[in-house]
């Protein structure tokens, strides 16, 4: 059986409620190996029968001091991530597309793009393919969370961080691009920058979930 990790990152100190001695915080948990806690059994009849799943991480999102929680869920070849509140109550699920065969979700980066508006950055290793040639690609998702409200809180499907092939022939590439942070224009809002070497794209955040990816 494979062993599936996901690590929930935090990207700022501001948001949490205690002082951290670096600013980013990796919690790593085996899917497939653990269950949830008894607390979480409501949860559980909240989302569904769960048949692989992550323990419950609890993180505050939007700056309310009360912590949401995240489940990442596998179930029949869907990938699924469900934000739910801290009272338990399923808020959103957003369903991610797998490339092919070991699909998971390596890890999530919490950050802040501006005042209003902070990004979950997820890392989804989407699989890989075995026909003729080998291929294998990690895709980067964002959601939004505008004015700390979940309610326009969307998806959107952004650049690779990782690809690899191999062909018939015994040619090998392999590319692991930099995710970074920075206000490019100076307009108060973070573009996602994703660089390998020569190769970049940018992400600008133009507002109630819309992304341009160029």
């Amino acid at each position: 059986m494979k062993v599936l990790f996901i690590a929930v990152i935090l990207g700022w100190e501001a948001w949490q409620p205690w002082a951290w001695s670096q600013d980013e915080l990796y919690i790593k948990k085996m899917l497939l190996q653990e269950r949830l806690q008894q607390s979480t059994k409501e949860i559980k009849k909240t989302v569904y029968d769960l048949q692989a799943s992550t323990p419950l991480y609890k993180v505050d999102l939007n700056q309310d001091k009360y912590k949401e929680g995240i489940i990442y869920h596998k179930d029949n070849g869907r990938d699924v991530l469900h934000i739910l509140s801290h009272r338990g109550k399923l808020i959103k699920s957003f369903e991610l597309d797998a490339f092919g065969k070991n699909a998971v979700l390596d890890r999530i980066a919490i950050k802040q793009l501006s005042a209003e508006t902070n990004v979950m950055i997820l890392y989804f290793y989407a699989g890989e393919q075995e026909y003729i040639d080998y291929k294998g690609q990690g895709r980067l998702y964002f959601i939004n969370i505008d004015k700390n409200n979940f309610d326009k809180m969307n998806i959107q499907k952004g650049p690779s961080f990782w690809s690899e092939a191999k062909d018939s022939h015994g040619n090998y590439h392999r590319r692991h691009y930099q995710v970074n942070l920075k206000d490019l224009n100076h307009d108060g809002v973070k573009e996602i920058l994703v660089k390998y070497a020569s190769i970049s794209q940018v992400c600008m955040y133009q507002g109630e979930g819309k992304w341009v990816c160029k």
